[in-house]
């Protein structure tokens, strides 16, 4: 009977000290996409997650997911794990996290984004001098589209903003910084094309008598684009406005 009673008392020891050593790191994959609104659904065409020995997750078709999906992977053992997507240039996009004491790490992936920092420095607002201003007209909807626009200003060193729905006022640096990321990226997207192709949705530039027009289609569709200074409600009107 003793025998019995230590047997069981040993395996029950052995049971306990598993569930302990079980590890509880989670790794939590949660897709976005720049230019969809939460709940639309959008391909991933490529989407694989490492161990640092073994493959956990893969799948090469394309996959559709909605803004929002996320995949969750609990009880993974410590050590450093990547994620490897495909992004809309065809890039490999590779994104890492090391887990360790139980944690839980949050990543996102967006296949639509495209890397803009090389643009910051080329922006409108970065490059703009003092007693100068220039203006971002957009323009969506084809025939019977909405147009808006946006004007920027420098003066005594301040940046002033004004747009179809805004009067002038002075930005803040936290504004500033949201104003120039939106321009890389309009940056971005015109130098790989990205809008080639579609007619009824852009954004022009106008600086000092020049201009550039950035065809957007899709992208003009995430309010993730635009700076939280710039809400694009539209009116039909013509405006004319001269950059300085």
């Amino acid at each position: 009977m003793k025998a019995v009673i230590k047997l069981l008392t040993s395996c029950l020891l052995l049971l306990l000290l598993a569930n302990c050593s079980k590890p509880d790191n989670q790794l939590n994959v949660t897709f976005s996409y720049e230019s969809a609104y939460d709940g639309e659904k959008f391909v991933v065409p490529y989407i694989k997650i490492n161990a640092e020995d073994s493959v956990i997750f893969e799948d090469s078709s394309p996959l559709y997911r909605s803004v929002k999906d996320t995949l969750k992977f609990k009880n993974l053992q410590e050590g450093e794990y990547t994620i490897h997507y495909y992004n809309i240039l065809g890039e490999e996009i590779i994104k890492k996290a090391i887990l360790k004491d139980n944690c839980v790490k949050d990543i996102r992936i967006a296949p639509d984004s495209i890397s803009i920092d090389e643009y910051y420095k080329d922006t409108p607002i970065e490059k703009l001098k003092e007693d100068k201003s220039y203006i971002v007209k957009s323009y969506f909807g084809g025939v019977a589209g909405m147009e808006g626009f946006y004007k920027v200003s420098k003066i005594e060193n301040n940046i002033f903003y004004e747009s179809s729905n805004q009067s002038r006022r002075r930005l803040s640096q936290d504004e500033i910084a949201a104003l120039k990321r939106f321009e890389a990226y309009l940056l971005g997207i015109a130098h790989f094309g990205l809008g080639n192709g579609c007619l009824t949705d852009s954004y022009t530039i106008i600086k000092d008598n020049d201009s550039i027009k950035i065809n957007l289609c899709r992208w003009q569709e995430s309010q993730k684009f635009y700076p939280k200074i710039y809400k694009p409600e539209y009116d039909t009107r013509n405006d004319n406005f001269n950059s300085k």
